[in-house]
């Protein structure tokens, strides 16, 4: 899984010849990111003198990011996932008309992002 890697290693293979992880993934991560960082500055917030009045606003906020941060967190594997299937469907076989048929189908569907 994408997610249990390191930085480091994540960087790594996003350099190497591998399909992925890709943009979808990356742009998972990014948006990921964007999430802590809103809930760092909510949590950073609470509390603090001076900022009592949106210190309910603040808590909603963080824990509305910190939601967000796990469901991207999620679409990092989810989006590698969908894109080895779609890239299975194009090994499949297209030699008689059915096998057309079955990888048309197949890449069809796996070319949809579905809930």
């Amino acid at each position: 899984m994408l997610v249990d890697k390191s930085v480091r290693d994540f960087l790594g293979e996003l350099a190497s010849r591998a399909p992925v992880p890709g943009g979808g993934s990356v742009a998972a991560l990014s948006a990921g990111l964007a999430s802590a960082l809103t809930e760092m500055v909510a949590n950073l917030t609470v509390g603090r003198k001076g900022f009592e009045e949106v210190e309910e606003e603040m808590k909603q906020i963080t824990q509305e990011a910190s939601k967000y941060r796990e469901r991207f967190l999620k679409d990092i594997d989810k989006d590698a996932e969908a894109f080895n299937k779609v890239m299975d469907a194009f090994k499949l076989p297209k030699n008689t008309p059915e096998e057309i048929d079955k990888r048309s189908r197949s890449s069809r569907k796996n070319l949809k992002m579905l809930p």
